[in-house]
């Protein structure tokens, strides 16, 4: 059986075929990867003609492989997931059923099941009061320049982000395999999966679930570990425990940790943040802000060794702003501002000095989440804590603590404090927050 990453090898061979001159000769370009994604950040309008050329040549830059063609309509039509920009999907599972049915070559040059396919699909917006309203997703026949602009804008910053040169092996950031078209929209141009336009999708690893899944799985029973909160939530929902049962199935958890047969929970979900806190450094290290953390943008990964933790979705990264030319030629401001664009329940505390921020705010602001997505990890099964305040932080913690009755006490005491170490320097003032607050965790 091959493995994953054997496969990843293969399939980028596959695609890509000979790299171009031209194309060499682009990459070598002075240009970042992140200093051209804070330029598109600030772009609006344009030809969608000019934009798409554009995205196509950052694919060659960035050897991307492809293109592929995939129907999305017939094949790839099971939904994973749905954001601002898009939908990522799958192969249907009679279909999948079906390909596992053809010869071992075949199943090992495209094994279906790997991959997921993200389609930018444009939203109207409008500004008002300073602030982007999104409604919701355009139809075909109310399509025009501007839409399509913005979905080709959409794809090439996530590929400027995902930035293959860069990332490409990375552990904790989920891989850029290629790019494909719509081979449903190439026989039919009236067909509903691409609303009639054919847009360039990108191909990617695809993962077993994602964080806020995992989480649920590893604590089904629904505990929320909320101080303030926990106890009234089970009497409303009649999902009060007695205190013996508890203490009869944490033995029994206990006695197989003791014998290695089942990993405790809590070394997991360690070991899931560190790689989380990994990805984000590798990010920052390239110049690049995630702008969006939470438990529904970290894809988990089954290894033959343990679960793997690697960031996705980077439809509202950021780029550090470095020697910044406009469209026009004209030489641009290196301190341009951004909003941090993240989903309002992981924000930021509403208390920091301005709504927009340098890069390195928003970095800090990355890190401030990071702090919130681990504290929600560890205490509320990935919901978003409701008090964003070190004293709420520090009541869940404690009932962390008061869960603990058997051996895994003293590791859940020792990683509570850990945890507790890594929210302190998190959650602190800007100017005093970690800049890598995840080596709390280290063992």
């Amino acid at each position: 059986m091959y493995s994953r990453k054997t496969w990843l090898d293969r399939r980028r061979q596959w695609m890509q075929g000979p790299i171009s001159p031209a194309a060499a000769a682009s990459s070598s370009s002075s240009r970042t990867p992140s200093s051209q994604l804070s330029v598109l950040r600030q772009e609006s309008g344009g030809s969608h003609i000019a934009i798409l050329n554009r995205l196509l040549n950052t694919l060659k830059e960035n050897e991307v492989p492809g293109p592929q063609l995939f129907r999305l309509r017939q094949e790839f039509s099971e939904p994973l997931g749905e954001g601002g920009e898009g939908n990522v999907r799958a192969i249907d599972r009679e279909c999948a059923a079906r390909y596992r049915k053809m010869g071992k070559n075949m199943r090992e040059r495209w094994p279906v099941e790997l991959i997921a396919i993200k389609q930018y699909q444009s939203r109207r917006e409008w500004t008002t009061g300073g602030q982007k309203l999104k409604l919701g997703y355009t139809t075909s026949a109310g399509l025009d320049d501007s839409d399509l602009g913005s979905r080709f804008r959409a794809a090439e910053c996530e590929i400027l982000a995902l930035s293959p040169s860069l990332f490409r092996e990375n552990p904790n950031i989920v891989q850029l395999l290629g790019w494909g078209l719509c081979l449903d929209t190439l026989e039919d141009a009236q067909s509903s999966c691409c609303r009639g336009v054919q847009v360039p999708l990108l191909v990617l690893e695809r993962a077993d679930m994602n964080f806020l899944q995992f989480l649920r799985q590893l604590f089904p029973d629904n505990q929320r570990l909320d101080a303030s909160a926990a106890t009234s939530r089970r009497l409303e929902h009649g999902t009060q425990t007695s205190g013996f049962a508890n203490a009869i199935q944490g033995l029994g958890r206990t006695v197989l940790q003791w014998t290695g047969i089942e990993v405790d929970s809590y070394e997991t979900i360690r070991l899931l943040c560190m790689d989380i806190g990994h990805g984000l450094q590798s990010l920052h290290e390239h110049d690049f802000t995630h702008g969006d953390l939470k438990p529904t943008n970290v894809l988990i990964f089954r290894t033959p060794t343990r679960w793997l933790a690697k960031l996705c979705d980077f439809g509202c990264a950021f780029g550090k702003p470095t020697n910044v030319i406009s469209a026009a030629g004209t030489p641009g401001t290196p301190t341009c501002r951004q909003r941090y664009l993240g989903t309002p329940d992981w924000q930021r505390r509403r208390d920091e000095a301005s709504d927009e921020h340098d890069y390195d705010g928003l970095q800090n602001c990355d890190l401030y989440v990071y702090g919130l997505l681990v504290w929600s990890a560890f205490c509320l099964r990935g919901e978003p804590p409701p008090s964003k305040t070190w004293e709420a932080a520090r009541a869940d913690l404690g009932e962390l603590e008061r869960r603990a009755r058997w051996s895994t006490a003293e590791n859940k005491r020792w990683i509570s404090h850990r945890v507790g170490k890594l929210l302190d320097s998190a959650m602190a003032s800007p100017l005093a927050r970690s800049r890598r607050p995840w080596v709390h965790l280290l063992g």
